[in-house]
């Protein structure tokens, strides 16, 4: 019965019925069931692939077939299955020792130790992988197993790096069989990936001979192709690899990458951008992106991918942070952006790239910043990595050229020669290191072996612009001038070669020429002090002193502080008039200038000396001290021995001391009109009247001034030759009128002269010729001085009255009392108050002149009064102060509002402005700011236009002052306010103007603005709802409690046309009022 049950089995089991096996067996009673039947069911369950189910019958009989060939067989069988190798590999290894001749129980084995390798693999545990493919090697019983094993074993060890192992194994497969494809391939790859790219070809092509023709081989032959340099035949194999592997990131980053090598970066970026579709983001693509665009110029975007590449996470850390970095900062520096650029070259440095080219680019960038000595530090690092770039050494040479260092610069350029560098540039570099050191001829033959040579990018401009410097300087000026103009016509028009070209005309004495240049150069970089000199000198060349003037006071403001600029300042100032300043500058100059400086030193004593004789109030002594310096330091010329005498000349015991050197200076060449009139002069003086004749009539042939012959007169007076002193008196007194000069000086010697030949009338008739024009000149001018000066005391007397009463004020005092404290100051000056004193805690009210209120903290005084002097003139001031000794916020930012209209007038004030012009800016400083305070509303113009704002201020900006504060306007105001025929205006506010007029050189006036909150004012308009598009009348009834605030100070137009406040100064804004009250006690 067993039998026939096992016979069954088999017989099913022949014709693969698994399923009527399993339903045979389970349909049996249990006590029938045996462990050879168990054994059955579990192979025909592993048989329908239910190998769990297999495996669970197979354990029931572990225990009694554990040990056999066949349970262990099956048990490994369905381990197999269900992948878990290793209890499969316990079970195959039992059968193998069970029955070692069992080729099945070795195929599986190799298949489990295949798969162990493989899973190994993948955790990346390469010395057990090896190790599963040495052992599947082991179980090989026929030689294609052991071609399979050893192809596993190669692939295996290729996985890992253990190339020459795989090697060795191929090209034993190889011996045995030339036509192995797949042997080849492998080979090709183990080859290639020792470097052995050439061997690793020959393999691929013998694979392709044999018929492969897959994207594997096409990729790893563009591999090959492309380790060795053969860029064009690797992109051919990756285009093709590419055609049958469409969407492979790896061919795809190798094809732009070869792009981008070749130059090709539109083409590279094509391929990026795909690569950047298929969702690659990954480091390497951003970086190679940020490459290639930065390739094309695309700085920004490249910018925006490296920094993207930085951020995305690199797998196996495969992120070249320090390429980025280096990139970035190359990205920055074409940018302009040198600051950053230097961070990121830095960065790169700290992440391992600190190499020449890092440090070199560090360099350009502090060479863009034109920080010349952080560059070359920089240069002289790249020189460390590599000392055989001849780029960086022209580097450094250039840098030390520009550092002023020619010696080290040349010995730069000479290490970049013997590397190989003669160009153009490096033969300019050369010749102006050559130029540097004053080695002019030198360094022109550098300069014309440079042009001689046929690099297309030499710089012509600048080579001709140095040939032109060293011929200036070799005093070949017309052979400068030609280079310098060739260096202009290749574009070089810069500030350099400008004043290289005004110099070159300047010495050769062309100065008009040269001043042309020269100013080019300064409208090229008004900033450039080598431009602003040049001009300066030019223009003291042309004896134009006030025109170089302020371009010298220019450069020194732009930082030239040597002995030069302060010595022509000091020439231009004493040339101009400024002799104080003049002197004090030429004092500071013999500070500064080195001892062995001689001429230099000759020139500022010689200078000094000159303008201490220009002063109004001679100081011969003074000027004779520094001529006898100039002299013992050796000039010895006409000028010093002429200078010297006309100092000798002042005093009476020396002038014949004086005669000596004025002839000495003719005897060495002094041949000019002044030379003759100074002798003339002395000997006049000394009755020497035949000499002295001579020498002005020598003056006057050199120079036909009415002054010589007015001395000629003179002289022939003196002789007794009256009626040839009258006729060279009369032209000379023609001449002078024709001139509009004064004639008194020859209107007394016609006097002399005429009473000499006994003609009475004329000599009375020129005598009181000669009284009239004495009496014209200095008299109106002396009663103008000595009337401000009048005026300045009665001011300064008000101020004493202003200051006792901020010193005075205090709470519960009567107005009264504080107006006593006021008026008692003028009579310790023997002086009196010019009009009734106006003290008010009511500052609205304009005018007023009762004085019972009390005061009190919080209120304001107004105090408008004035000082009558003795002699009649008069001072008239307000201020405005606090009782407290300080201002509520409100009160202090009317008070600014009130100073700055008064500031605006003030700084408008002068000749030639009429006063109503200042008076409606000064109504423009108030409506300006009443709108910020929420008062005003609309445009400033159309207020002021409109009149609104005399709400605020209802009277005038000022009035003239004369003898009392008012005198003036007593011949009427339209008379003395008023232009001639200008009608006043009839417009509220500005009809109160009582000075309208241009004002001129002499007048003295009042300024006197003020803001008033007058309630009486405020209710008329605002039921007459006047200007209510220009007032928020709501707002403004909120100060209707503040009362007023005035300031007044007496203003005179000075003979320059300027204004000034006359007397001293005294507190006059709310700040200087606060600090003044309170240190008034102390």
């Amino acid at each position: 019965m067993k039998e026939t049950l096992l016979e069954e089995i088999e017989r099913l089991h022949d014709l693969e019925k698994y399923q009527e096996i399993i339903d045979l067996i389970e349909a049996l009673p249990a006590e029938r069931l045996n462990t050879e039947l168990m054994g059955e069911l579990g192979r025909a369950y592993n048989n329908i692939e239910e190998y769990e189910k297999a495996l669970e019958i197979l354990k029931t009989i572990e225990f009694e077939e554990g040990h056999s060939l066949i349970w262990n067989w099956r048990a490994g069988f369905s381990y197999f299955f269900l992948e878990d190798y290793i209890n499969a590999e316990k079970c195959f290894l039992k059968a193998y020792e069970l029955d070692p001749d069992d080729n099945d129980t070795c195929d599986f084995l190799i298949a489990i130790y295949r798969n162990l390798a493989k899973l190994e693999n993948e955790n990346r545990n390469s010395e057990k992988s090896i190790e599963y493919a040495l052992k599947a090697k082991k179980y090989a019983y026929d030689e294609e197993g052991r071609i399979e094993t050893d192809s596993f074993l190669a692939w295996t060890y290729n996985r890992y790096g253990k190339y020459e192992e795989a090697e060795e194994i191929l090209r034993n497969q190889l011996a045995g069989n030339k036509d192995n494809g797949w042997a080849y391939s492998e080979l090709a790859y183990s080859l290639s990936e020792q470097g052995k790219f050439e061997e690793a070809l020959e393999n691929c092509f013998k694979a392709k001979d044999l018929g492969r023709n897959d994207d594997w081989l096409f990729t790893r032959i563009g591999i090959c192709y492309k380790n060795l340099g053969k860029n064009e035949e690797a992109l051919e194999y990756y285009l093709k690899a590419l055609e049958l592997s469409e969407d492979d990131i790896f061919i795809m980053s190798d094809i732009a990458w070869l792009y981008d090598i070749t130059d090709r970066y539109e083409e590279a970026l094509k391929y990026l951008e795909r690569l950047e579709e298929l969702g690659q983001d990954d480091a390497w693509t951003n970086t190679e992106f940020g490459y290639c665009l930065s390739k094309l110029g695309r700085y920004e975007e490249a910018i925006e991918k490296l920094n993207h590449a930085l951020e995305v996470e690199a797998e196996n850390d495969d992120k070249d942070v320090s390429y980025i970095y280096a990139r970035l900062g190359w990205c920055k520096r074409k940018l302009g952006m040198y600051d950053e650029a230097i961070e990121d070259f830095t960065q790169a440095k700290k992440w391992g790239r600190n190499d020449a080219v890092i440090n070199a680019e560090i360099g350009h960038c502090y060479k863009a910043k034109d920080e010349y000595e952080e560059a070359l530090k920089y240069y002289l690092q790249a020189e460390k990595f590599d000392k055989k770039d001849p780029l960086i050494m022209s580097e450094i040479a250039w840098h030390y050229g520009a550092l002023g260092v020619y010696d080290e610069s040349i010995k730069y350029i000479k290490k970049a020669m013997r590397l190989g560098r003669n160009d153009a540039w490096i033969n300019i570099e050369y010749g102006a290191c050559l130029a540097g050191l004053d080695k002019y001829e030198e360094a022109i033959e550098k300069f014309e072996y440079a042009l001689s040579l046929n690099d297309e990018d030499k710089d012509l401009a600048f080579t001709h612009g140095q040939l032109g410097c060293c011929h200036r300087n070799l005093e070949n000026y017309e052979e400068a001038i030609k280079y310098l103009m060739l260096s202009k016509e290749e574009g070089r028009n810069d500030v350099w070669t400008n004043l290289e070209l005004a110099m070159c005309y300047e010495n050769l004495e062309d100065y008009e020429k040269a001043l042309e240049y020269a100013l080019v150069a300064y409208e090229l970089d008004k900033d450039d002090i080598g431009a602003i000199s040049e001009v300066a000198t030019i223009y003291d060349n042309l004896e134009n002193y006030e025109e170089a003037l302020p371009f010298l006071l220019r450069a020194e403001e732009l930082g030239r502080n040597d002995e030069w600029i302060n010595t022509e300042i000091a020439l231009n100032l004493g040339r101009s008039g400024k002799t104080h300043e003049a002197l004090e500058r030429l004092e500071k100059s013999l500070t500064l200038v080195d001892e062995d400086r001689i001429n230099q030193r000759i020139f500022i004593n010689s200078e000094i000396a000159w303008n201490y004789g220009r002063l109004e109030e001679p100081h011969p002594e003074e000027a004779l001290k520094y001529l006898n310096i100039a002299k013992e330091l050796g000039r010895e010329d006409a000028w010093i021995y002429s200078q010297i005498g006309y100092q000798l000349g002042y005093n009476l015991e020396t002038r014949k001391e004086a005669l000596e050197h004025f002839d000495k200076a003719l005897e060495l060449g002094q041949n000019d009109a002044w030379i003759f009139e100074m002798r003339g002069t002395i000997l006049l003086d000394f009755k020497r009247y035949e000499e002295a004749l001579d020498s002005f009539k020598k003056a006057y042939d050199l120079n036909d001034d009415s002054w010589y012959l007015y001395s000629i007169g003179r002289c022939l007076r003196g002789l007794g030759r009256y009626e040839e002193a009258i006729e060279v008196l009369l032209e000379s007194r023609q001449l002078s009128l024709d001139e509009d000069d004064v004639v008194d000086g020859e209107d007394l010697e016609l006097a002399h002269c005429y009473l000499g030949l006994g003609d009475k009338d004329n000599a009375q008739k020129y005598l009181n010729s000669a009284r009239d024009s004495i009496d014209k000149q200095g008299t109106l001018n002396d009663d103008i001085k000595r009337e401000i000066e009048e005026i300045e005391k009665g001011v300064n007397i008000t101020k004493e009255m202003h200051l006792a009463a901020m010193k005075n004020v205090k709470a519960g005092m009567k107005e009264y009392e504080l107006v006593a404290e006021v008026e008692k100051q003028p009579r310790k000056y023997n002086a009196y108050y010019s009009f009734q004193t106006i003290l008010s805690k009511n500052g609205q009210i304009l005018h007023n002149h009762n004085h019972l209120n009390t005061l009190k903290d919080g209120d304001l005084v107004l105090l408008d009064c004035g000082a009558l002097t003795e002699e009649g003139y008069c001072g008239d001031m307000t201020t405005t102060f606090p009782v407290s000794g300080k201002f509520t916020e409100r009160q202090k930012t009317i008070h600014n509002i009130v100073r700055d209209m008064f500031d605006r007038a003030k700084d408008l004030a002068r000749a030639g402005i009429t006063y109503k012009e200042v008076h409606l800016e000064a109504c423009k400083v108030l409506a300006e700011n009443m709108k910020k305070l929420g008062l005003m509303k609309g445009e400033v113009e159309d207020i002021v236009s409109s009149g609104a704002h005399a709400l605020f201020m209802p009277h005038g900006l000022g009035h003239m002052m004369g003898m009392t504060v008012h005198d003036m306007e007593n011949f009427g105001e339209i008379n003395v306010g008023y232009e001639e025929g200008e009608e006043k205006s009839t417009q509220f506010g500005l009809a109160s103007l009582r000075l309208a007029k241009k004002l001129e050189v002499g007048n003295v006036f009042t300024i006197e603005p003020g803001i008033y909150f007058i309630p009486e004012l405020f209710e008329k308009w605002k039921n007459e709802k006047l200007h209510q598009e220009f007032l928020n009348y709501d707002e403004i009834e909120k100060y209707m409690d503040f009362g007023g605030i005035r300031m007044e100070r007496d203003i005179l137009i000075q003979e320059d046309g300027t204004s000034r406040i006359l007397g001293d100064k005294f507190p006059r804004t709310a700040d200087e009022i606060e600090e003044y009250m309170e240190n008034k006690n102390r």
